[in-house]
């Protein structure tokens, strides 16, 4: 596996189907999201860099340009992250991070 793109493309993410966590959520500190090239649409990509989470696609998914490859989303621990509890299918942790900095302003 190799990471495709430091910044999260929605476009990427739009086969997101649901979202595998590796540890109880309570226990991590907050998460960062990055896109990376996997084999596999539903299995535990391989990373060099711990994991503490990953999206599985929908079995449609097409590759992403080259065959048998998808594009995949990992979840890094970062205290700079948002809360697990937080994170949507489909949806980018930074987008996530300025929905809740913008519900909190509303009145």
């Amino acid at each position: 596996m190799r990471e495709a793109f430091n910044l999260i493309q929605e476009s990427n993410l739009q086969y997101e189907d649901t979202i595998v966590w590796l540890k109880p959520i309570k226990e991590i500190v907050g998460v960062i999201d990055k896109i990376v090239t996997a084999k596999t649409r539903n299995r535990k990509p391989s990373s060099k860099t711990p994991i503490v989470g990953y999206g599985v696609l929908f079995d449609s998914t097409p590759n992403n340009g080259c065959r048998g490859h998808f594009f995949r989303r990992i979840f890094i621990e970062s205290a700079d992250g948002i809360s697990p509890s937080e994170v949507l299918p489909g949806v980018s942790v930074e987008k996530c991070k300025k929905d809740l900095t913008t519900s909190k302003h509303v009145i």
